[in-house]
């Protein structure tokens, strides 16, 4: 027996969704949206009100996602919903007007797409074993043993990044974790202190470094203790950590303080700058001298804020990165790091034609 089913439209996957959806008229006429992506991405939006039948195959289906991340295993969730005629009419103009659309059309592609991916229900989950190639495992050894350090960006889950490390080699079951999760700013600024002691990185008290700020000088702002013969430190973090770190920088947030103080002064006739920035990460502090009307003013505006700075610093001292759940800006943000604040040579690597416009960004 043969069905045939019509392919009404369907939203490709993209970075900022996680997800693509298809629309679908079935034999009996009925019409579907068919979602899949992250697990992040479609549990999200699942309807709210849902029976002992639906809670039960939700916790059965994290279940199943867990073990198989643990197996190294990449893991899809898939869901559905019917589609009244209402909807699917409103879906289709929206639909057709995003797609012909000359500017915006990507955003305005998602707009309609969360038309129909809402309130859908889960239908379980799938899970593929990507193969390493062969030689994989002694390459990544070699490179280590050569004192090469390897930084791994993915979008997979935590459980399955670090099976896939230990598959490769890439982390040894001799090396201790740092793992950050955070859900908020001051909780990821917490994570990254803790990170900070135990890898044993205390500020520099040299005074003569206080006078001097050369971009291109080697950075060395943090004295780096002279560990023994232990195990060695990798540091591993998610996507959700990396929002509230990677968009902190210094001149974004120097810029807002000095024009909010500013505007509050009313006062503005010249003013002198002087910027001294320490060298010195947990107490960096910028000393900003105004001259008003022959009265000076001293401002010194703690660097508490320098977050992407303290994982600059925990991350170059660990010997491996394990960067899990991230978006492709996310990976340019984690190159551009490293680009930007030291002269040693770097090599990205990327398995498609996205990761050519995400290193040049």
């Amino acid at each position: 027996m043969k069905f045939r089913f019509g392919v009404l439209g369907m939203h490709e996957f993209d970075s900022v969704r996680k997800r693509m959806s298809v629309v679908i008229r079935f034999p009996n006429n009925a019409v579907k949206v068919l979602v899949k992506g992250a697990d992040t991405s479609v549990l999200s939006i699942l309807a709210k009100d849902s029976g002992i039948d639906d809670r039960a195959r939700r916790a059965a289906t994290q279940s199943h996602l867990t073990e198989y991340s643990s197996q190294g295993l990449r893991t899809l969730v898939i869901a559905a919903r019917d589609l009244t005629e209402e909807e699917l009419e409103l879906w289709q103009c929206r639909f057709d007007d995003a797609s012909t659309s000359l500017t915006d059309r990507a955003a305005k592609l998602r707009q309609t797409a969360a038309l129909i991916e809402c309130d859908l229900n889960l239908l379980g989950a799938t899970a593929i074993e990507d193969k390493l190639q062969e030689g994989v495992p002694e390459a990544i050894e070699s490179l280590r043993q050569a004192g090469i350090k390897v930084w791994v960006l993915t979008g997979d889950k935590q459980e399955t990044a670090i099976s896939i490390g230990l598959s490769c080699k890439l982390l040894v079951p001799d090396m201790e974790q740092i793992i950050i999760n955070g859900n908020s700013e001051n909780e990821c600024r917490k994570l990254l202190a803790d990170a900070k002691a135990k890898c044993g990185l205390k500020p520099s008290n040299k005074g003569s470094q206080y006078l001097t700020c050369n971009k291109n000088a080697e950075i060395d702002h943090l004295e780096r203790p002279e560990r023994k013969e232990e195990a060695p430190i990798s540091l591993i973090i998610d996507g959700n950590s990396l929002v509230y770190i990677l968009e902190k920088e210094l001149e974004s947030d120097v810029k807002i303080i000095f024009l909010h103080l500013i505007q509050h002064l009313d006062l503005i006739s010249y003013f002198t700058l002087y910027f001294l920035a320490f060298d010195t990460l947990s107490s960096m502090s910028i000393f900003v001298e105004l001259t008003l009307f022959g009265i000076n003013l001293m401002l010194s505006i703690t660097s508490s804020f320098m977050i992407s700075l303290q994982l600059f610093d925990i991350a170059t001292y660990c010997k491996v990165v394990l960067c899990c759940r991230v978006a492709p800006l996310q990976k340019a943000g984690i190159v551009d790091l490293i680009k930007s604040r030291t002269d040693d040579m770097t090599l990205a690597i990327g398995d498609g034609e996205l990761f050519c416009r995400i290193f040049i960004l």
